[in-house]
């Protein structure tokens, strides 16, 4: 999802790396920057490296519970996305 907010000129960038149950959330956060790029990464077979050099925020959000961040989540595997 990309959001742009009309209302601001900040020039300010956020990427948010959520799962469903932050959804909510988005209109709040879509507040708070002028260009809001939201990614659930459980359906993006993309690189996060790659996605974030690509669109260079300002700041990224990683919106997940502790639960969902464990050894057996395949979203979270290094050699999938990795931050280095």
């Amino acid at each position: 999802i990309r959001i742009h907010n009309n209302l601001s000129n900040d020039h300010k960038h956020i990427l948010l790396i959520k799962l469903s149950y932050a959804n909510p959330m988005i209109p709040f956060v879509g507040n708070m920057a002028e260009d809001v790029d939201v990614v659930d990464i459980r359906f993006f077979e993309g690189s996060v490296k790659t996605l974030i050099k690509e669109r260079n925020p300002d700041t990224v959000i990683v919106f997940y519970g502790l639960n969902a961040i464990n050894k057996e989540n395949e979203s979270f595997k290094r050699d999938r996305y990795d931050f280095n």
